[in-house]
């Protein structure tokens, strides 16, 4: 791999884009391993699932959009998605900062033991995030400018 590679997809909120979104990250990265390719399968996944479950219509644009950048060194997928709501956009924000510097492995699993007891919000299995950063071994990072909340995760490839 001698060049950088960038692909973005739009992103109707509509979940059958999800596998468009799969499809464009398998492509893109034909040439790297195997495990690589799963992994950032997972992470677009992920991240497009929340562009749809949460996402809002930035003013007149009804889609949210997943970022994949290849680079020699770095991949890096990122979503971006409509979220008016501050209190809410600062709460995903904070949450994605707690993450990123807690141990994953033990948040997955309290998470995975809290489902299975039961706990936790219904209708919402909050795996997502942990995933991407336990499973997949990348890094997560978000910021919220207005209107737009930005989720990016990243993973060294050298």
């Amino acid at each position: 791999m001698s060049r950088d590679r960038v692909e973005s997809v739009r992103l109707p909120l509509s979940w059958t884009w999800i596998q468009r979104v799969r499809d464009t990250v398998v492509k893109l990265l034909e040439d790297v391993s195997p495990d690589i390719r799963e992994a950032a399968v997972l992470v677009a996944s992920e991240l497009a699932e929340n562009v749809v479950k949460y996402g809002e219509p930035i003013e007149t644009d009804e889609s949210g959009e997943v970022n994949i950048s290849l680079s020699p060194t770095r991949l890096m997928i990122a979503s971006k998605s409509g979220l008016a709501d501050v209190t809410r956009a600062q709460s995903v924000v904070e949450r994605i900062g707690q993450i990123s510097t807690a141990n994953a492995r033990d948040l997955y699993t309290a998470r995975l033991r809290a489902l299975f007891d039961g706990a936790g919000p219904s209708g919402s299995s909050e795996l997502g995030l942990l995933r991407i950063v336990f499973e997949a071994e990348f890094r997560l990072s978000a910021s919220h400018d207005g209107r737009v909340l930005t989720i990016t995760a990243e993973r060294d490839l050298a």
